[in-house]
């Protein structure tokens, strides 16, 4: 199973990302900062999507949902289960991004998939963690939300995680707590 995960920024990549993408063909690709409308042009290369909003209108330029996604491509992969969660704001009522008020107008959830590839079953997330302004120094949300998390991960059977963790590697103390848990396969 080839799998690829990327923070696209929106769509202020895509004349990048969408090339690399048909060019890789990953059985699985893991987005964040995805934007709803694009999901068109990523099921024209063959993929189904799973979304989970994050947000409205982040930026006034790219109206509509915000959020992450799992895509798999259509002819190698089989979903037998697809689930989200929110582990900050876990009403999951979406509400227009307010810059000043980020914690109460950005949901964080992760999208669970199970699916077969290759005659092998697999369980994948993807989630996109809150920024901290200073990297290293993690902020009361992040403690709180990878708290959250990990005790939502931990009812699971094993499985494979991707997103944009916000943790800088050997800076925030928070990136141990969570490869404490997971085998980090990044290089």
């Amino acid at each position: 199973m080839k799998l690829i995960s990327v923070n696209i920024e929106w769509n202020k990549h895509l004349d990048k990302v969408l090339p690399f993408i048909k060019t890789e063909m990953p059985d699985v690709l893991c987005l964040q900062e995805f934007v709803a409308s694009d999901i068109p042009r990523f099921e024209e290369l063959g993929y189904t999507s799973t979304f989970l909003p994050n947000t409205l209108e982040r930026d006034v330029s790219i109206p509509g949902a915000f959020g992450i996604g799992l895509l798999t491509k259509k002819e190698t992969v089989k979903v037998v289960r697809s689930d989200t969660y929110f582990y900050h704001n876990e009403a999951g009522t979406i509400v227009p991004y307010d810059k000043t008020r980020v914690d109460e107008t950005m949901n964080r959830g992760v999208i669970v998939n199970e699916i077969i590839c290759e005659g092998t079953t697999f369980s994948i997330l993807t989630t996109h963690f809150p920024d901290a302004p200073h990297g290293s120094i993690p902020t009361e949300t992040q403690k709180r939300d990878l708290e959250r998390l990990l005790a939502f991960t931990k009812s699971l059977p094993p499985h494979i995680i991707c997103g944009d963790f916000k943790l800088p590697r050997n800076q925030n103390p928070l990136y141990d707590t969570l490869v404490s848990e997971y085998t980090n396969a990044v290089p």
